[in-house]
């Protein structure tokens, strides 16, 4: 089955409220914050979405209505999450782009209209297409949201799809989980025999190995737990990774090329991820340290921090 790590080229986000009960208030989001790069317009305004995210969407869209701005309009939020969409978060998401001048859909989620997702968008500057990174900015879990696309940048697009170019996408978006990869909460304390790891402001992570000989099986701690949704084998992980050897040479960083896609446990065999199955169990958010014992007497060392799981 096929999971989509999209580094903002073809996806969005959104945004939500906490509810009040009795005397007692749920925690409210808030955006005051964070300034939104597109705007309400006429053609995202106009679109007609029944139901919320996670739900089926019944999507009406106008004939007629050009645009030469990009444009974005929460249409519905919903949960109790605060966690707000900035630069650098990793979105989990379901989304159906559809051709504004025919109504047709030229691109669907596979899990559209479930709230488990089946794509993944990393808000990154510089990366993808500009107006599906900015629709996403200053979103948070539970927000279905239209993006209007302008038609230039609609255009590679509609052509892929075997469309006619010139005019807008519109793109209804689900936003299910979001992670900001800077965040770093409070660590635990690692076992006796695993290295020391310590983080910086931005969340990644440095290793110092202990004066010891190299384990000879795989050893795994979890160093900070996280709160979001439960790795299944079949889920498809995206995390960020640092790995180096018992020499302390750096073999994979990912903090410098951008999160990556760890499959699931049966593509293993093909992924070349030995450590896969040692995420299965483990929390979103979570930060986990894996030593494994390598053909040469040696090992090596993984920091893994979860971003997301589908």
């Amino acid at each position: 089955m096929r999971r989509h790590i999209l580094p903002a080229t073809a996806a969005l986000a959104l945004l939500l409220v906490g509810a009040t009960t009795g005397c007692s208030s749920a925690p409210q989001l808030d955006r005051t914050d964070c300034g939104p790069a597109l705007h309400e317009g006429s053609l995202s305004n106009s679109v007609k979405v029944e139901g919320k995210a996670g739900s089926v969407p019944k999507v009406t869209v106008p004939k007629g209505v050009s645009i030469d701005d990009s444009q974005r309009t929460i249409a519905s939020h919903t949960g109790d999450s605060t966690t707000v969409a900035r630069d650098g978060a990793l979105l989990s998401i379901n989304m159906q782009a559809i051709d504004a001048e025919t109504g047709q859909t030229v691109h669907q989620s596979q899990r559209m209209g479930t709230e488990n997702p089946s794509e993944f968008v990393l808000l990154k500057k510089g990366s993808g297409i500009p107006a599906l990174t900015d629709g996403l900015r200053c979103t948070a879990p539970g927000d279905r949201v239209v993006v209007a696309m302008e038609p230039k940048e609609s255009a590679q697009l509609l052509e892929q799809s075997g469309a006619k170019s010139g005019g807008s996408v519109v793109f209804i978006v689900d936003v299910l989980a979001v992670r900001n990869t800077g965040n770093v909460a409070s660590p635990g304390t690692l076992p006796s025999g695993f290295p020391a790891v310590t983080n910086l402001d931005s969340g990644r992570p440095g290793i110092v190995l202990p004066p010891q000989a190299a384990p000879k099986s795989t050893k795994v701690a979890t160093r900070i737990e996280g709160d979001g949704l439960r790795v299944t084998a079949d889920n498809n992980v995206i995390a960020q990774v640092l790995t180096v050897d018992w020499d302390g040479q750096e073999q994979n960083n990912t903090w410098t090329t951008g999160p990556v896609g760890l499959g699931n446990e049966a593509q293993m065999s093909q992924s070349g991820v030995t450590f896969r199955k040692e995420l299965t169990g483990l929390r979103v958010g979570s930060q986990v340290v894996i030593m494994e014992p390598q053909a040469s007497g040696k090992a090596t060392v993984s920091v893994v921090d979860i971003l997301a799981a589908g």
